[in-house]
């Protein structure tokens, strides 16, 4: 069942897939399945490899830093206030390319 969550952002359950620092702040299972909210932290040259979500969609949004990002075999630097939507199945990966 679906109930209202007001939770930190540094407040979530930590976990850390290839290595990497996240804070999951809203769960599927929060949320009947309905989305998800992680937030993550990368220290220059950090990232993942090239992966995909078979059952899910996902939305990035870089609060800050510069990113090499690669997105279904095209790659691009992206910075700040930059938005990408990635469909399932979508392989896709970054680094931290910034200081």
């Amino acid at each position: 069942m679906k109930r209202a969550k007001i939770v930190h952002y540094d407040a979530g359950e930590v976990v850390h897939p290839f290595g990497l620092h996240m804070n999951i702040l809203l769960s599927a299972d929060d949320c009947d399945d309905a989305t998800s909210v992680i937030v993550a932290t990368h220290k220059p040259g950090e990232g993942p490899p090239p992966h995909f979500h078979s059952d899910q969609d996902e939305f990035i949004y870089v609060i800050e830093g510069d990113y090499k990002v690669s997105v279904a075999g095209t790659v691009q630097r992206v910075g700040p206030g930059s938005l990408l939507f990635l469909p399932a199945n979508t392989i896709h990966g970054f680094e931290n390319v910034g200081t």
